[in-house]
């Protein structure tokens, strides 16, 4: 005889059984109307199966036994509710027939399906091209249900997880990453938007901190519809590219390209376009030519200067803020320094120095002597080192001459690599003035006393007439 406890066909009409032992055994299908009690008399209700701890061993379990597959049901030692097997066979609950949640003999729970695969195996064979909801995790609003994952450890706060923040809605209802600290790591919200180190992303891609691509070559591509533009670094060298259009660099208040340790190259198939405020101030065209708030440059270094009374090129001491400035006027090309217009160019080349009274003061005339010492220069001709295999030679004076006779018109180079010399040749033509001047006033007394001795002549030779009339008188009276 085959012991087993199949009690759902157990026909009992009294109105109740009390069985005073640990197991019932049957031969034939038998159907329960009324309390099925095992173990000692005890009574709750009708239609149950009371089983009670007959023998006092701290449990009290229903095995169902068919020599091969061994089920239980029950409660054990520990006070703990049991269902399961105590064979290698699975437990499934069914409904309608249909096998809801299986575990196999390796711990496996499925979930539609009655072989897991894995410790949490979710089946649902849904529509095609429909979304298939497996499993829906539900709280209390703002309750944020989360998913944590552990290495094995005691304390599940202690862990990485995924958190369900439906507290809102759009960019408040939020899945993230979270770390041991419940901390989020990286966050979409419900409008389609991804933060990094972030809560509330403010673009498809928000990262806050930096960012690393590590593979070499690594690039970032942006891609509409095909690959527009990309970043990219092949462990040298960093390049951006676009396919299609332009590459703009946009910043609220400056740009800056910065070199470590090698070169930035700017390459484009058109132009190169530097802009402020939208608007560009400095381009290279495909000739080469480059030009400063010059959208056309027509030479190499084209200068637009726009606005009045502001340089164009100024360059400055690297030691102190001294400075010379190269600017237009209306016609004239000007140059100052520190600010003081020094002199300039008109169309015609010439240039003509700043000689106003009123950027002057401690004037003083030149002392004589000036023709004395322009008679002692020696005007020269000859070659500049550099230039022996020149044709044409050069005509000055020789600094060092010039500076034993007029030492303010030599000037030394305040170069601190260079102590050579040079002539002020301006200046020269000022001192050729005053010696000029100093001649003329020579030549004036010259005539003045020529002018003197002829007069003296002419009274002598009236005096000899007046004479030679006397004699003759004299002699006509003998």
């Amino acid at each position: 005889m085959k012991k087993a406890t199949y009690i759902f066909l157990l026909l009992i009409t009294l109105p109740f059984v009390t069985i005073a032992q640990a197991d019932l055994e049957v031969e034939k299908d038998v159907i329960m109307e009324k309390t099925l009690v095992i173990g000692e008399n005890s009574i709750s209700s009708n239609n149950e199966i009371v089983i009670n701890d007959y023998d006092s061993d701290g449990s009290s379990i229903l095995k169902i036994d068919d020599g091969i597959r061994r089920c239980v049901i029950g409660i054990n030692e520990f006070s703990e509710g049991i269902t399961g097997t105590t064979s290698p066979h699975s437990i499934s609950f069914t409904s309608g027939n249909a096998v809801g949640i299986t575990i196999n003999s390796a711990g496996n729970v499925g979930l539609g399906t009655s072989s897991p695969g894995v410790a949490f195996h979710v089946s649902d064979p849904g529509d095609v091209n429909t979304p298939t909801d497996l499993v829906v995790l539900e709280s209390a609003a703002s309750n944020k249900p989360a998913i944590l994952f552990s290495e094995g450890g005691t304390d599940p706060g202690m862990t990485m997880g995924i958190l369900y923040n439906g507290s809102g809605s759009g960019a408040s209802e939020k899945i993230q990453i979270i770390d041991d600290a419940s901390d989020p790591i990286v966050t979409w919200t419900n409008n389609e938007l991804m933060g990094i180190g972030t809560e509330n992303p403010r673009e498809e891609l928000d990262v806050v901190g930096n960012a690393a691509i590590s593979s070499t070559p690594g690039s970032l591509k942006l891609i509409n519809g095909v690959t527009d533009a990309e970043l990219t670094h092949d462990g040298i060298d960093l390049t951006m590219a676009s396919n299609t259009g332009d590459v703009k660099i946009l910043a609220d208040r400056r740009v800056i390209l910065q070199s470590l340790n090698g070169s930035v190259n700017l390459v484009a198939e058109d132009d190169i376009v530097f802009q402020v405020d939208h608007l560009t101030k400095m381009n290279c065209v495909q000739s080469g030519n480059w030009g400063l708030n010059k959208i056309n440059p027509t030479a190499r270094f084209h200068i637009k200067q726009n606005e009045a009374n502001l340089p164009a090129i100024r360059i400055e001491n690297d030691t102190d803020t001294d400075n010379w400035d190269w600017e237009i006027g209306n016609t004239f090309l000007n140059l100052s320094f520190n600010g003081v217009l020094k002199g300039s160019y008109d169309t015609g080349g010439n240039y003509t120095n700043t000689s106003d009274r009123r950027l002057k003061e401690e004037i003083t005339s030149l002392k004589d002597g000036a023709l004395s010492s322009i008679l002692n220069l020696t005007p020269s001709s000859y070659f500049y080192t550099r230039d022996v295999n020149a044709e044409n030679r050069t005509i000055g004076f020789i600094a060092q001459e010039v500076q034993e006779y007029f030492p303010p018109l030599v000037k030394e180079n305040d170069n601190d690599d260079s102590d050579f010399l040079g002539v002020h040749y301006a200046g020269v033509g000022v001192v050729a003035v005053k010696a000029i001047q100093e001649q003329n006033q020579e030549i004036r007394k010259f005539k003045a006393d020529i002018e003197s001795s002829n007069t003296n002549e002419k009274e002598l030779d009236k005096l000899a007439t007046d004479l030679a009339d006397v004699e003759k008188r004299i002699n006509g009276l003998k």
